[in-house]
């Protein structure tokens, strides 16, 4: 486990009450269970098993989600997409680690439905999931990079979390050589796309983390923001975004009102302007911080306010990072 992701385990059982944490132990319990009726369990994770009640908090947490969620990538320009926490519950078991688990891919399933590594490769959930593409593609504009572009197949391998026969490597390298022949074709430069989630908390419902962040609010605002505050700070150390855009309308309120004594306000031209009530980007330590809310899955952004976001993007994108 990277030392960010223990900085921000850290700070999130600070925000979950201990009460929760009976919850969480429970969760993890699960997992392991189902996973031992399916695959079988490694000797670690047998001995986690038998140990989860002396298991350190801190720890607890992390395997309720994953480690190494936070992708090494070395490219200098990213751009990172936040959500509020990882949906699923226990139905994700010991597939949480969903930023290196896909890779979503740059066109329609139409194009590519007849190869025949496309079936394969979707029915192994390897690629094209709905909730990567649709948030990818917010950074059509801008020449947005899928992140696993940046890698070679051994490291994709690796970042899979699993091994593959030799038939479905041979199947995932056509994708691969695919996908990085038309992002060459179309010349694409721009920043790779990386994602993230305010709060590491694997739950079943965002209702659960909302209470659980309104009682820490309730109890003291400020300390509950700090926190808040630092878990963003630690993301951008670690990527050093050229933007960040927040894909949840409650981790944006969130954000919106942790940074309002250090940000500035963004206006429609995509500069700095003084005075705005009502905004929806600012700039925290140099880097655009858009806000808005869910692009896929219910509730979300409906057609036209989603090419709305992305107009919204691109125009501050290019004010920060092409006009200057």
């Amino acid at each position: 486990m990277k030392k960010e992701e223990k900085e921000i385990y850290k700070i999130l059982v600070e925000l979950i009450k201990p009460d929760d944490m009976e919850k969480i132990k429970n969760i993890r319990k699960e997992s392991l269970l189902m996973k031992a009726e399916t695959e079988g369990l490694t000797k670690k994770e047998q001995d986690e098993l038998d140990n989860l009640e002396n298991i350190d908090i801190n720890e607890l947490v992390a395997m309720n989600y994953s480690s190494n969620y936070l992708i090494d990538i070395k490219e200098d320009k990213k751009v990172l997409v936040m959500g509020i926490n990882p949906g699923g519950g226990t139905k994700i078991k010991e597939d949480l680690n969903t930023n290196q688990k896909f890779l979503c891919i740059d066109v329609d399933e139409e194009k590519y439905k007849n190869k025949d590594w496309f079936e394969e490769l979707k029915n192994k959930e390897i690629i094209y999931q709905n909730y990567y593409y649709r948030n990818y593609n917010l950074f059509k504009n801008i020449g947005g990079r899928l992140f696993w572009s940046a890698y070679d197949l051994k490291e994709i391998e690796k970042n899979l979390k699993r091994s593959l026969s030799e038939e479905t490597m041979k199947k995932l390298e056509e994708l691969y050589n695919s996908y990085n022949d038309e992002e060459k074709a179309k010349g694409k430069k721009g920043p790779y796309v990386v994602y993230g989630d305010l709060f590491y908390y694997a739950d079943g419902t965002q209702d659960n983390i909302k209470n659980n962040i309104n009682k820490c609010i309730k109890e003291n605002e400020k300390e509950t923001n700090d926190k808040i505050k630092q878990i963003l700070d630690i993301h951008i150390d670690f990527y050093k975004p050229k933007m960040i855009v927040i894909t949840n309308a409650f981790a944006s309120d969130l954000l919106k009102n942790a940074l309002k004594e250090e940000a500035k306000i963004i206006g429609e031209n995509g500069k700095i302007e003084n005075n705005s009530d009502d905004h929806d980007a600012v700039e925290y330590r140099e880097i655009p911080v858009i806000f808005s809310g869910m692009v896929s899955g219910g509730h979300s952004l409906d057609k036209y306010s989603y090419i709305r976001l992305q107009r919204r993007i691109e125009k501050i994108y290019k004010a920060y990072w092409e006009e200057k």
